[in-house]
């Protein structure tokens, strides 16, 4: 789902139709559409679809006027997952994975952690979920 305002992806738990920087009620944007009667509700949702969709197109192009990225869909992340989920990719970053984990640097770090958290588990501490890194 997107934000009906901006059009930013909405994380799946969010049902209020907007994103964070739009939540309020649509009078509280600024620049919004003036208050006007409708109908029926299906008119209202046209013409806020319609407003929006406008508010949208300023604002990308106010966005590529100073140069600043427009949206997260415009910095590429819906790419990126689309991206990362071929199959050839996964193979790729899978492999690169494990390649990092064969390192005897990264496995020597890894040991000494687990060293650490078998010893601290053993003496009754809590696991320090951060530790500070050497």
């Amino acid at each position: 789902m997107k934000c009906e305002i901006c059009g930013r992806h909405l994380r799946s738990g969010n049902h209020s139709k907007r994103c964070s920087v739009h939540a309020k009620t649509f009078a509280d944007i600024p620049d919004a559409p003036p208050k006007r009667t409708f109908k029926t509700s299906e008119d209202e949702r046209a013409y806020k679809r319609v407003w929006a969709s406008e508010y949208r197109a300023k604002n990308r192009e106010a966005c590529r006027e100073s140069g600043r990225k427009y949206s997260r869909s415009e910095k590429g992340k819906a790419t990126q997952k689309a991206y990362r989920s071929r199959p050839d990719i996964k193979a790729l970053r899978a492999a690169q994975s494990r390649e990092y984990h064969q390192r005897p640097e990264v496995k020597e770090r890894n040991a000494a952690r687990a060293r650490r958290d078998r010893a601290r588990k053993k003496a009754g501490q809590p696991l320090d979920k951060n530790p500070p890194i050497e």
